[in-house]
């Protein structure tokens, strides 16, 4: 996960009337700097799942607050009962968050990786083997599959963010960065690298990342509300409109089995 030197301000992303606002107190929301998701930019925090989870929760009649956090913070923060929910956090290998934190049944998005690889030297991936002697960024503090992190026959090179892997493949650092598919493809638009780098076909690690709720502060239900209302928002017009805002497609973000 991305690691911030410093609390940043919280940001006022709600987007509902002043009698919505009247009814409940603005929500406390934590997320990381994981663009097009989730980042802070002119001053403000916004992003996809911003924009998507304040939308929502405005038709519930709730406003939030979001803030950028390390992520091992906003974890600790939910521990003490400061945030009353997180944005794309999964249940855990186990489901081990789930003494923590009420899931809605709808999820945020599906998250799947790829390798990526430069357009001068192709790379098709068959299994763990075809990694043997590559150096592959990944991104520092995530979980990744326990035999993909204990095999000894390729380097994994930490990095900060996704972009910071891709530019040390552009780079020549690295021969492969494992990059989120959704900020891969946001990336590479945005920069313009789509002549340079290539994604191998493959999904690699797919699993769902949800708005995750506080127990300890009573969301539950809320939970189960959000869910509900995002699953009809995203069957409407306006949500292909936001994705495509963002540069992304929506199959993208519904996973590879979809």
């Amino acid at each position: 996960m991305t690691l911030m030197r410093r609390h940043l301000p919280w940001a006022l992303s709600g987007l509902a009337s002043r009698s919505a606002l009247a009814k409940a107190a603005p929500l406390r929301v934590a997320a990381e700097s994981f663009p097009p998701f989730t980042h802070q930019a002119d001053g403000r925090v916004q992003g996809l799942d911003v924009e998507l989870v304040s939308r929502v929760m405005a038709g519930l009649g709730q406003t939030l607050e979001i803030s950028i956090l390390p992520w091992k913070r906003a974890l600790l923060d939910l521990e003490e009962g400061v945030l009353d929910a997180v944005l794309g956090v999964s249940r855990g290998g186990l489901n081990e968050r789930e003494e923590m934190l009420a899931f809605p049944d709808e999820p945020l998005s599906t998250a799947y990786s790829h390798f990526y690889f430069r357009a001068d030297r192709p790379f098709l991936f068959d299994g763990l083997f075809t990694l043997k002697g590559k150096r592959v960024a990944v991104l520092a503090g995530y979980r990744h599959p326990p035999d993909f992190s204990a095999a000894s026959y390729f380097q994994r090179e930490a990095s900060a963010t996704h972009e910071q892997s891709l530019r040390k493949l552009l780079a020549g650092r690295v021969d492969l960065a494992l990059v989120h598919a959704a900020v891969g493809e946001y990336l590479i638009q945005r920069e313009g690298w789509s002549e340079q780098l290539r994604a191998d076909a493959a999904p690699i690690a797919p699993g769902r990342l949800y708005m995750g709720f506080s127990r300890q502060r009573g969301h539950a239900l809320l939970a189960e509300r959000f869910g509900l209302a995002l699953q009809r928002y995203k069957r409407g017009p306006e949500y292909r409109q936001m994705l495509a805002r963002y540069g992304l497609r929506p199959e993208v973000l519904a996973g590879p089995q979809a």
